[in-house]
């Protein structure tokens, strides 16, 4: 088993908790990790190596999922101006 921690990053680029994560391989941890996000970013870790980084999806005043959001790494594109 191998052993990783799933970091939670608030709003002010703070860690805001941790969650520590034992399964079979890299690929699993992942899947793991992308489970944690939940509003807020999520750096993936084994010991000191960097592994990802999770955004949130982004959400539009409606709630609408932003379909340009995406967990490369890119910033979304941004959305027109509402005509409101």
């Amino acid at each position: 088993m191998e052993e990783y921690r799933a970091y939670v990053i608030g709003p002010d680029g703070h860690i805001i908790n941790r969650v520590d994560i034992r399964c079979s391989d890299e690929k699993e941890a992942r899947r793991l990790a992308k489970i944690a996000v939940d509003g807020h970013a999520v750096e993936l870790w084994q010991t000191d190596r960097f592994v990802e980084r999770f955004e949130p999806e982004q959400t539009h005043k409606t709630g609408a999922v932003d379909p340009q959001a995406n967990s490369t790494g890119a910033p979304p594109r941004p959305y027109p101006a509402s005509s409101r």
